[in-house]
């Protein structure tokens, strides 16, 4: 089967899908003591990650397959990709290099605790540099630690594409099978965490989540050329909501538990189901608002835990300097952590304020640094197309 006269389709509402998707991870990463800190769906949104992963392999697969089969070239995609990833990458990661500066420059000030510590040395910080921090290099997460998933990210779209180009479509669909259902069972024999592998094992989950995704692309071209009778909308409302609620359900009791590891295959069913689009859920995830948050989705992911560091970091400064507490100690599984307010409506308060926040540093980052560096790279890629397409005529003749 040929993928490339399907175009190259944009899915509007997985893009909402996408902006709930970070916001639930920014939620996951605040500590607010919250009404809802505790409830198991949010304590567990971390598994969304792998949401992202499989978003990523259908996505990919939809704009990028045919073309670099085509001879797009896989140095053009990489480039895009790094545009796509590494600028705001490297702003949030100088950001905190800068913070940690200040920290261990004026402790009594800043609070050396808040950003000082051993997973954050010259080391650590090459590697993120280099996108190296999470294929397994590093013994912990360090500085903009949600990153890892960006390094892991990365390098799948390397093996992505170089077997795209490598390989037959038959081939190329049996690999990604295989790594769809051999990354998973791995995670399972190697962590002790299941999908909760992040510095160590996670290129594992990206590698298993983006297959997935990708095979489900190819799914929804053999499900649109069959051209069967589209079922009702009321049908396709009815199987959004059984599906959002079944994900709800799944996260909640998935956790860290081997239940986790079918998270690829939750998702990836998702994001097939609402490819099509047909239902209220589908308009919904459509609207502007939820458009709005897919946008700003990676502004979103890659800004919140910068802004929470400094966030806990003032409200240190308060306690200390104020001698009024803020923080209340709060018991995670087998970690004592303090989480912001003393009362669980000051930290409902707290938590709506930093997404808030969130959401406007969020807007500021992706009109200033994540858009322009696209459209930067993809001027340079498409300048440099047009030079080739000019000169292949000439070199013809020759």
């Amino acid at each position: 089967m040929d993928d490339s006269r399907l175009g190259s389709p944009h899915f509007r509402v997985l893009d909402g899908w996408r902006g709930i998707c970070a916001c639930l991870v920014a939620a996951f990463h605040c500590m607010a003591y919250s009404h809802i800190h505790a409830l198991p769906f949010l304590r567990n949104a971390f598994l969304f990650v792998d949401f992202f992963f499989a978003l990523s392999g259908f996505v990919i697969a939809a704009n990028y397959r045919a073309k670099l089969r085509q001879g797009f070239g896989v140095g053009r995609f990489m480039f895009l990709r790094w545009g796509r990833l590494y600028p705001l990458h490297f702003a949030t990661l100088m950001f905190l290099v800068g913070m940690e500066c200040l920290a261990l420059a004026m402790p009594e000030v800043f609070g050396r605790s808040a950003f000082a510590g051993s997973d954050r040395d010259i080391g650590s910080l090459v590697s993120n540099l280099l996108l190296l921090q999470g294929i397994g290099l590093d013994s912990s997460l360090s500085w903009n630690f949600p990153s890892w998933t960006i390094s892991a990210e990365f390098w799948t779209y390397l093996l992505f594409a170089l077997v795209a180009v490598a390989l037959p479509v038959a081939w190329l669909r049996l690999v990604l099978l295989v790594v769809a259902l051999a990354a998973p069972i791995g995670l399972g024999l190697l962590s002790s965490q299941n999908m909760a592998a992040t510095y160590d094992y996670g290129i594992l989950r990206a590698l298993g989540g983006f297959a997935a995704g990708a095979i489900c692309f190819d799914i929804y071209t053999v499900l649109r050329r069959l051209a069967l009778p589209r079922p009702a909308a009321w049908l396709f409302s009815a199987a959004e909501g059984v599906l959002i609620l079944g994900v709800v359900l799944f996260v909640s009791a998935a956790g860290q538990t081997s239940l986790s590891l079918f998270a690829p295959l939750v998702f990836s069913l998702t994001i097939l189901l609402f490819s099509v689009e047909g239902g209220l859920f589908s308009r919904l995830l459509r609207s502007g608002p939820a458009i709005l948050l897919g946008t700003l989705s990676y502004s979103i992911y890659m800004v919140h835990v910068p802004l929470q560091m400094v966030t806990k970091m003032l409200a240190r400064a308060v306690e200390r300097e104020a001698g009024v507490p803020v923080f209340t100690p709060v018991i995670l599984g087998e970690d004592r952590v303090m989480m912001l307010g003393r009362t669980l409506w000051q930290g409902d308060v707290a938590l709506v304020a930093i997404l808030a926040a969130i959401l406007a540093v969020a807007a500021l980052t992706y009109f200033w640094i994540e858009a322009p560096c696209r459209r930067f790279t993809r001027r340079l890629v498409d300048r440099r197309s047009r030079g080739k397409s000019r000169a292949e005529p000439n070199l013809a003749l020759h």
